[in-house]
C-alpha cells in the first residue's frame, strides 16, 4: 500500500477509489453540501470533482468512519457493553475504540457487486463549511502528505 499521511492508498490502485455500503439499508452521507447516497450490498466509485487522489481516499475513510460507527451501534459487541451501562444512566460504557471500529471501516473499503452513488446538491448547515473554507471558498484545511507537519517549522507547541 502507498502511504499518505496517515491513509494507506490500496496496493493495485487504478485510478478511482470505491466505498463500499456492506448493510442492509442504503447510506446516505454529506461532503462539501454534497448528499452522497451509497445503495445498500454493493460498491460504487467515489468520483469528486476539484479533490487530489489523497483526498478522495481520506473522504473514503471519513465516509467508512461513519458507517462503521452505525454498524457498531447494531453490533452484538455494542449491545452487549450498552447493557453494562447503569441503569437508567443514558449512558454507554466508555469501552469501545478505534479498534473496535477496524473490522467494520475494513468491509466499506472491500468491492462488492458495483452500483453507481446518488449524489446530489442539497443545503446543510454552513457551521461545518465555515470551519473547512475560508470566506472566498477555498478550502483552509491542508491534506498532509508523507512527513508533513502542521507546526511550522522550529516552532514551540505549549
Amino acid at each position: 500500500m502507498q502511504e499518505t499521511a496517515r491513509f494507506k492508498i490500496p496496493d493495485g490502485f487504478k485510478g478511482v477509489h470505491y466505498f463500499t455500503n456492506p448493510t442492509q439499508t442504503d447510506f446516505k452521507t454529506y461532503w462539501n453540501s454534497v448528499e452522497y447516497t451509497f445503495p445498500a450490498h454493493s460498491t460504487a466509485p467515489v468520483i469528486i470533482p476539484n479533490e487530489s487522489v489523497e483526498g478522495i481516499w481520506f473522504i473514503c475513510n471519513k465516509f467508512a468512519r461513519e458507517l462503521a460507527t452505525l454498524m457498531l451501534y447494531e453490533s452484538d459487541k455494542y449491545k452487549m457493553h450498552e447493557s453494562d451501562a447503569p441503569m437508567g444512566s443514558g449512558k454507554t460504557p466508555a469501552l469501545l475504540t478505534d479498534e473496535d471500529l477496524k473490522p467494520y471501516m475494513a468491509k466499506c473499503l472491500e468491492p462488492l457487486k458495483e452500483a453507481q452513488a446518488e449524489v446530489k446538491k442539497v443545503e446543510i448547515d454552513q457551521t461545518e463549511q465555515k470551519l473547512h473554507k475560508d470566506e472566498n471558498g477555498r478550502k483552509k484545511t491542508k491534506i498532509l502528505k508523507g512527513d508533513e507537519d502542521l507546526a511550522p517549522a522550529n516552532s514551540v507547541l505549549a
